[in-house]
C-alpha cells in the first residue's frame, strides 16, 4: 500500500511536485481521491493509502491522455451545412405551408403546423423563414 508521498517517491518526485500532476492540491488529493481518478483506498492510521497497482496505473495512463478526442489544431471543422435545416424533411413541409398561407402571418402558421406536426411554433418558425428564404430568387 502506498500513500501519496510513496507514490511521488515511485515517480521520483517530491510530495508537493507529484501533487499537482496527481490533484491541484495535496489535501484534495487526501480528501477526495475518487474526483481524482483512484478508488477510495483505505486509511491506515490517518494515514489514506492505495495500492501499487493503483498509482502506478494512474501514472502510466493520466486522466485526458486517453485516445485524444477533440478535433486537433489546424485542421478543419468537416464539411459544413449549408443551413440548420439542410436536409430536414420539414422543410418541404414549410414550403408547402408558406405558398398556401398567403397573408397569414408566419407566428400564425407556425403554431398550425407545430399542432399538426408536432414540435415547437419556434422551430417551425425558423422553419419557415428558412423555406422562405430558400425558395425566393
Amino acid at each position: 500500500m502506498f500513500s501519496l508521498r510513496n507514490a511521488a517517491c515511485l515517480r521520483g518526485l517530491s510530495e508537493r511536485t507529484s501533487v499537482p500532476r496527481i490533484s491541484t492540491d495535496p489535501a484534495v488529493a487526501r480528501s477526495s481521491p475518487a474526483v481524482q481518478y483512484l478508488s477510495r483506498g483505505e486509511s491506515v492510521y490517518g494515514t489514506r493509502v492505495w495500492p501499487r497497482h493503483e498509482i502506478e496505473n494512474r501514472r502510466d495512463n493520466p486522466p485526458g491522455q486517453g485516445k485524444g478526442g477533440g478535433r486537433r489544431p489546424g485542421q478543419g471543422q468537416g464539411p459544413r451545412k449549408a443551413h440548420a435545416y439542410e436536409g430536414d424533411p420539414r422543410l418541404h413541409t414549410a414550403a408547402e405551408a408558406l405558398n398556401t398561407a398567403g397573408d397569414t402571418p408566419l407566428s400564425r402558421s407556425a403554431a398550425v403546423l407545430a399542432q399538426e406536426h408536432g414540435g415547437s411554433p419556434r422551430t417551425w418558425e425558423r422553419l419557415l423563414g428558412q423555406a422562405r428564404t430558400s425558395t425566393s430568387p
